[in-house]
């Protein structure tokens, strides 16, 4: 069994290499690249679109687990890490080792979600009344 430290290091050094792989220029001959290894149509154009779409998304999800991780590392150097951040319970260490970046125990991730998708539907109430 790691460290939380050095899991959270290597996993966050990780998300850094694929980031960087991600903002590397399309390869010669690419048709994002400018079509230099042939003619470039509208199937060429239409498939670099939605390659660039799911570079974007998953720039995204990077950039979100990349500050999920630094979090957790300043949550860890402030002798944070493990704790809710919600109700100040203790997070079990199985779901630190699965959700690595997790800043809620189960419960009330659990409960955070629930709210949100009221929300999202339009019938969020508050319970506290």
């Amino acid at each position: 069994m790691t460290s939380p430290r050095l899991d959270l290091d290597t996993r966050l050094h990780s998300v850094r290499a694929r980031l960087l792989t991600l903002a590397a220029p399309p390869q010669d001959g690419h048709p994002s690249a400018g079509g230099r290894g042939g003619s470039f149509d509208d199937l060429d154009a239409t498939v670099a679109q939605i390659e660039n779409e799911a570079l974007v998304a998953e720039r995204s999800r990077l950039l979100v687990m990349e500050r999920g991780l630094v979090r957790a590392l300043e949550r860890l150097a402030a002798g944070e890490y493990g704790v809710c951040q919600d109700c100040r319970g203790d997070i079990p260490p199985a779901r630190l080792r699965a959700v690595p970046a997790t800043e809620l125990c189960v419960e009330c991730a659990t409960d955070q979600e629930r709210r949100a998708k009221l929300a999202w539907a339009g019938r969020w109430e508050d319970e506290d009344d």
